[in-house]
């Protein structure tokens, strides 16, 4: 006890005033989608990259967007750069590269928001469909 209000412990620190959400509003808690967000972070030990699982940028895009999220920056010329490409193969350098194909004399600010931002988006959802293992992408500076 700390201060009079008993702690729990657990990975992220629980608030023992804070109730545990239902299933139904797993994603709307912040700490519960972190919660969901680290398991499939963690998923490079049960995906290995480069196995058959994975499938093709394009085919992550169009699960991405059946989900309902954002696609305004998932465009034509995005997609004949790296749509045939498999997850695992689509590395920094790679990205980097599509950046400055696609946006050559626009700042840093534009690259992230229409290259690295949608592209960490669409990995990052594979990798929390168990489609692919979790990689960070460095934003340019």
């Amino acid at each position: 006890m700390m201060g009079g209000v008993p702690q729990r412990s657990g990975p992220l620190g629980h608030n023992p005033l804070v109730g545990v959400a239902p299933a139904a509003t797993r994603y709307r808690s912040p700490i519960r989608a972190h919660r969901t967000l680290g398991a499939a972070m963690n998923s490079r030990e049960k995906i290995p990259r480069g196995t058959a699982i994975e499938i093709t940028f394009r085919e992550a895009v169009a699960l991405y967007l059946a989900a309902g999220r954002e696609g305004r920056y998932l465009k034509a010329p995005m997609l004949e750069l790296i749509g045939d490409k498999r997850l695992f193969e689509i590395d920094q350098s790679l990205i980097d590269e599509v950046a400055k194909t696609l946006l050559p004399l626009r700042a840093s600010s534009t690259r992230n928001r229409q290259v690295y931002t949608p592209i960490s988006a669409v990995l990052k959802f594979a990798a929390m469909q168990g489609r692919c293992a979790y990689q960070r992408i460095a934003r340019p500076i």
